[in-house]
């Protein structure tokens, strides 16, 4: 059963088994092109895609990207292509490659909304400010992920509310505005206790204890890595756990970071 394979390859690679997913998705991939579904060996692709993704084998994930991209056209996928595209241009913004991953998202943009596909427009504009973000091109980012967040809240679509408040946060403290930053933060938390999500909650708390050590606030700052160490515990992650007690062990102090995807640097693996 084709939808089958591919459910449970979504599902392991979602919920962090992205090795495990590629046999049921290869063996879907593999009805799909026997029974020449074209719409499934499309999402099935895709799947793929975003398996090797995570697997951090991004030349066969992009390959995988792009092969669904070309059915997804001829069949006149629209919502498809959208999603396709997005893919790839994350891929394009991992690899560095800026021009490329702008294009690919704002044809992507484009396309959400001339079908009008409120959720899609919403992740687009959410990706894009991630992108200007990274690059330092803050006003650009703001831009970027403010009409985000006004599109998602229109939806309804609260895990990317959330998403985008916890983004602008971050976009702030790079500027160096935290009392804004820690503003933005304050409302991303609310909405991740609402939807329960506890790995996210420890996310945006560890930002926070970042901001009020950029702000001198010690006190704050404890609270709240103390606060995501909690909540990293409640959602059985052992390596942000690490990441906290490492905040909370000066790891944290200004100049000590790593990367620019996120005001807090955590290695994966």
């Amino acid at each position: 059963n084709i939808s089958a394979q591919l459910a449970l390859g979504r599902v392991l690679y979602r919920s962090g088994r992205p090795q495990e997913a590629l046999a049921p998705l290869n063996q879907a991939l593999s009805l799909a092109i026997q029974t020449d579904n074209r719409e499934a060996r499309a999402n099935v692709l895709q799947a793929l895609g975003n398996a090797y993704r995570r697997l951090r084998r991004m030349d066969q994930a992009l390959d995988q990207l792009v092969e669904s991209l070309e059915i997804k056209r001829e069949i006149g996928d629209l919502r498809g292509v959208s999603a396709s595209l997005s893919g790839i241009g994350y891929i394009q913004d991992l690899e560095g490659d800026d021009d490329a991953a702008r294009d690919s998202y704002r044809e992507a943009l484009q396309i959400s909304r001339d079908i009008g596909d409120d959720v899609g427009v919403g992740q687009v504009l959410l990706a894009l400010g991630d992108l200007e973000r990274i690059r330092g091109n803050h006003d650009e980012a703001l831009q970027h992920t403010k009409e985000a967040l006004r599109v998602q809240i229109e939806a309804g679509d609260e895990r990317s509310q959330a998403q985008s408040l916890n983004n602008i946060g971050t976009i702030y403290h790079a500027r160096g505005e935290y009392g804004e930053a820690i503003v933005y933060y304050e409302r991303a938390i609310e909405v991740r206790r609402k939807l329960a999500d506890a790995a996210a909650v420890a996310d945006t708390l560890h930002n926070t204890a970042e901001t009020y050590l950029y702000m001198g606030r010690y006190d704050k700052s404890v609270d709240n890595y103390l606060a995501a160490l909690k909540a990293r515990r409640e959602a059985a992650d052992h390596l942000g756990e690490f990441c906290h007690l490492g905040g909370l062990g000066g790891r944290g102090l200004p100049g000590a970071r790593s990367s620019a995807r996120s005001p807090w640097a955590c290695p994966e693996g």
